[in-house]
């Protein structure tokens, strides 16, 4: 799956190290990534209903995120509220953006795969088996 862009709005809490330097703060956050290319790997079970017609049920699932454009971070209150050191970090953020990805995409991939899959459920539970794949008899 190709996804143009990935938006996440978020509150956080941080306190710590991020590249070596310290960060910490509290407030609402927003990561916005484009061109996300992704893998999406899924296992399901055949699930009978009362109306004698079997439905797709997904029990496992992974996404895995292939490829990423660009990566724009902005998290507010940073140090307390620091005007000049929040939008330094935040600068920072971006400007080594690439980095901090390849170690936020595991979650944001599993965050996102449990998404897909749920929404996936949702259809499966209302279409039968027999309705979800249609192949033309040639």
């Amino acid at each position: 799956m190709v996804f143009p862009e990935l938006r996440m709005d978020f509150i956080y809490n941080v306190s710590g190290r991020v590249l070596l330097l310290p960060i910490e703060g509290y407030g609402n956050g927003t990561i916005a990534i484009s061109k996300v290319r992704t893998h999406y790997n899924y296992h399901w079970d055949l699930i009978k209903k009362k109306d004698g017609k079997e439905y797709f049920e997904i029990k496992k699932a992974k996404l895995t995120m292939e490829e990423i454009d660009k990566t724009y971070i902005q998290l507010e209150n940073l140090f307390n509220g620091n005007k000049l050191l929040g939008d330094n970090m935040n600068h920072f953020l971006n400007e080594n953006s690439k980095e901090l990805v390849k170690d936020l995409s595991p979650s944001i991939a599993d965050a996102l795969g449990e998404y897909i899959r749920q929404v996936l459920n949702n259809i499966y539970s209302l279409v039968p088996k027999e309705n979800v794949f249609i192949y033309d008899k040639v």
